[in-house]
């Protein structure tokens, strides 16, 4: 297994610039391949890596969402259990798991700007700590 990325150009903002931390389209999509992660390799380990804790926060909320419709999913996601873990990047350490999400966060507001401040993504350390965390392949 190797990298797998995906690049999600409508996980937009949509005008909450300046109004919140975090980007809830993004927030859902993470939530979906936590959950096809769950049905196609319930075998495997997971990990999602947010940039900020408040993207942390988001997804957590919406895997709890999804938690209703699939019980299933809310146990498997039972955070920092040896099958999974939903941390922020400053709080990832030692932390490995078969497959990693890396849930980056920022995207263009309803205007189609983007703003320049990518905090702990300029820090070669903090992808570095991302990139290594993953036994299998990294989403």
């Amino acid at each position: 297994m190797g990298k797998n990325l995906s690049n999600l150009p409508t996980a937009r903002k949509c005008g909450d610039r300046g109004k919140r931390r975090d980007n809830r389209r993004e927030a859902e999509v993470v939530a979906q391949l936590a959950l096809e992660h769950f049905q196609r390799f319930p075998e495997q380990s997971l990990g999602i890596i947010a940039f900020s804790e408040a993207q942390a926060d988001a997804i957590r909320e919406q895997i709890e969402i999804l938690g209703k419709e699939y019980p299933d999913l809310e146990t498997f996601c039972t955070d920092n259990s040896p099958q999974f873990f939903l941390k922020a990047l400053e709080n990832v350490q030692g932390d490995e798991r078969d497959a990693i999400i890396l849930s980056v966060g920022y995207a263009r507001d309803d205007r189609d700007k983007l703003s320049l401040n990518f905090g702990p993504l300029k820090s070669a350390r903090w992808r570095t700590t991302a990139q290594c965390r993953c036994h299998a392949s990294k989403k």
